[in-house]
């Protein structure tokens, strides 16, 4: 009867330990591609390198063994031969795919350059006026010449970047500092010719509008103020998302 015990007991020990094997194999999170595709080179790197990670892989690279040793859920094993599923090698595959087709376009969004770089969010006029952006973040202006030629004609010889470059969002961001040296902001939805005025002042002395916005990732908000010469008459606040239909008013 003791030795029944013993064998049941080494049964459910042997069932308990195969099953949270399995749950440390499942607790890997396979990103789904429109995700992976936002992710940086370096990003990248470390997502592929988690799969072996996961499986007690030790690394012969230093900085990979030093950034999974922060993980509570690594735990290295020696010798440990190491075998893949269908999906996690088709993981792999994929991961490595993107790494190598990295390129230049995707630095020319401001959504790349905030996560892999330095946080630009909140974007603001104010901000933008202060020069407290990131140094560098000039490098990644597009090109003038593929513009529509309306959009050209606001932009004259400013900066203009794409905001995300992994989504239908294609929305656009003007700095420039035409026609008069004060710097003015523009949204551009889906190379529309219409531009959302973001901030600076419009109109003549005797009667503008002046207007700031902040942007945070997809929400938008925008202050517009009516002047009358040097009193200020009204303010507005409009609220907006960027979605894949253009701006939503909210």
């Amino acid at each position: 009867m003791k030795r029944i015990i013993i064998l049941l007991l080494l049964t459910v020990f042997t069932a308990c330990k195969g099953q949270t094997e399995q749950k440390s194999d499942l607790s890997l999170t396979f990103l789904p591609d429109e995700v992976l595709k936002t992710r940086s080179k370096e990003e990248l790197r470390l997502l592929r390198n988690e799969v072996y990670a996961r499986k007690g892989y030790i690394f012969k690279s230093v900085n990979l063994n030093e950034y999974f040793k922060t993980k509570s859920w690594y735990k290295p094993k020696s010798g440990n031969k190491l075998t893949f599923t269908s999906q996690e090698s088709k993981y792999i595959s994929k991961i490595k795919d993107l790494e190598n087709n990295t390129n230049e376009s995707t630095v020319n969004c401001i959504n790349y350059y905030h996560r892999a770089v330095s946080k630009i969010y909140p974007l603001s006029g104010i901000k933008i006026k202060n020069e407290e952006l990131p140094e560098g973040l000039i490098d990644i202006e597009l090109n003038h010449i593929e513009l529509n030629p309306e959009i050209r004609k606001v932009l004259f010889d400013g900066s203009i970047f794409n905001i995300d470059c992994n989504t239908d969002n294609t929305y656009k961001l003007i700095i420039t500092y035409y026609p008069n040296q004060n710097l003015r902001t523009y949204l551009v939805a889906k190379n529309k010719l219409e531009v959302k005025k973001l901030y600076g002042s419009f109109g003549p002395y005797e009667n503008h509008q002046e207007y700031n916005f902040v942007l945070d990732h997809q929400d938008l908000e925008v202050t517009i103020e009516d002047w009358q010469r040097d009193q200020k008459i009204n303010t507005r606040v409009e609220k907006y998302k960027l979605t894949d239909n253009g701006l939503l008013k909210l």
